[in-house]
């Protein structure tokens, strides 16, 4: 197993060396280092969506679940569940939906605002996450296996880093979309 990684780590590296001859502009270090990142969270997200699969959930309803675990809160509202998540209140109402049709949150009414709805976990879900935490914390530790104490927290500080480029860049890219989608459109030609 170890040869035939190092046989296509080695097909790639070469093909990144065509690419910087073709290219002189490119970092070889940045996209791959970027490649191992990205090849590396899809392997860790498909081990733990496997894992969600068993009992029933997916990545986003366990991060909502643990979200109203974790809250001292007596519950959250949807727009509250959207940002602590870090998705869109679509997305939320979604997982949302599917949750509430399971069992595992309730929508109850909000003790100050009668437009607004407070979810919070029903004891079924409560059962289930004592259940399964424990597992899931070990598959957490097994994917970090390979790394020391001091490896996780330079990784961490890494990775960090990492993202504050990565919003800085996609912040870049979102002006240059928005700058693009206000320029005047070129007038039509009218030659025949």
């Amino acid at each position: 197993m170890a040869q035939e990684l190092n046989e296509k780590e080695a097909a790639k590296y070469e093909l990144l060396l065509g690419l910087a001859q073709r290219y002189p502009d490119l970092d070889t270090a940045a996209v791959e280092t970027c490649c191992i990142f990205l090849q590396t969270a899809t392997d860790a997200q498909a081990a733990l969506e496997t894992y969600f699969a068993e009992h029933g959930l997916s990545q986003g309803k366990f991060t909502l679940l643990m979200l109203l675990f974790c809250t001292p809160q007596p519950g959250l509202t949807p727009s509250q569940c959207a940002e602590l998540a870090c998705v869109t209140r679509a997305t939320v109402t979604g997982l949302l939906e599917g949750l509430a049709r399971e069992g595992w949150v309730n929508r109850e009414p909000h003790p100050r605002d009668r437009r607004r709805h407070l979810i919070t976990l029903t004891q079924q879900s409560r059962d289930l996450l004592d259940r399964i935490l424990p597992d899931y914390f070990r598959l957490v530790t097994t994917l970090l296996g390979e790394l020391n104490p001091t490896e996780k927290k330079l990784l961490q500080a890494l990775l960090h880093k990492f993202r504050q480029s990565v919003l800085k860049a996609a912040h870049r890219l979102d002006q240059a979309d928005s700058a693009a989608a206000n320029l005047p459109s070129k007038p039509e030609s009218n030659s025949i």
